[in-house]
């Protein structure tokens, strides 16, 4: 009895096995005719707006040309308009000419004899302004030893802008000419240094300075002693570093000293 009960549930098993892996199959075919079904439908829905958008750019094609030859007809008429001022303007632009044209003819040679006379005159007094306006500057130092001159290569990049002489740290420095403080400061480059202004666009600088000795401002006489020389700022050793500025631009110092 026992064996007989035993084979029965394993029939049974057997039957329930069955409808479930059947089940599972259905489920799976069931689940791919509607994956199949959906991607149908989006290809499908694609395929509309692709035509629809090409569609639209047809109709835009055809606006976008006919705006172009509503624009080509429009320039033309305009080109048209204006070729036909210009000759007119060409015209009376050549009229206008051809009386001024004669009208200088006629006093060409008054004119030149004018202007060659006032050139002249300018000429002359150029040349006596520039000799009255040249001021003698005073060595700023006494002694010490040409280190550098003006124009030698500091690297690939810079050369020097003024004269530099070595002397001891403390030697008094002097005022090159008369002139008023324009500045009076401390600079990573210069170190301590003064600027003072000549008048007629000359200036001079006073750099690597120990100490300065007058203010921004004052008016100062030449040979006046306005600082103390030293070795601050960017400086190998100990010496004054001397510039003279003309017209916002450095000059050779050795050019203006006595």
């Amino acid at each position: 009895m026992n064996s007989k009960y035993i084979n029965k549930c394993h029939a049974v098993s057997y039957v329930v096995a069955g409808i479930l892996i059947l089940m599972i199959i259905l489920f799976n075919f069931s689940q791919m005719i509607m994956e199949t079904w959906a991607y149908s439908f989006m290809i499908s829905e694609n395929d509309k707006t692709i035509k629809v958008i090409q569609a639209n750019d047809t109709s835009d094609t055809h606006l976008a040309k006919n705006h172009k030859e509503s624009d080509d007809a429009v320039k033309e008429i305009c080109n048209t308009k204006i070729s036909s001022i210009k000759g007119e303007k060409a015209d009376y632009l050549e009229d206008t000419a051809n009386k001024e044209s004669l009208k200088n003819t006629i006093n060409k040679d008054s004119l030149r004899r004018t202007a060659n006379n006032e050139k002249n005159q300018t000429d002359d007094n150029s040349v006596q302004n520039v000799s009255n306006t040249v001021i003698q500057l005073r060595k700023p130092v006494s002694g010490g030893v040409t280190t550098s001159v003006f124009g030698d290569v500091v690297d690939r990049r810079t050369t020097h802008l003024g004269h530099d002489w070595a002397v001891e740290v403390g030697t008094s420095v002097c005022a090159a000419a008369d002139g008023t403080v324009e500045k009076a400061y401390l600079s990573d480059s210069y170190g301590y240094n003064i600027l003072v202004n000549h008048g007629n666009g000359l200036k001079t600088r006073y750099a690597h300075l120990s100490k300065i000795l007058i203010n921004l401002g004052d008016t100062v006489e030449q040979g006046r002693i306005i600082g103390l020389s030293g070795n601050t700022g960017d400086s190998t050793g100990p010496h004054l570093h001397f510039e003279v500025i003309q017209n916002d631009k450095h000059v050779n110092p050795l050019n203006f000293l006595k």
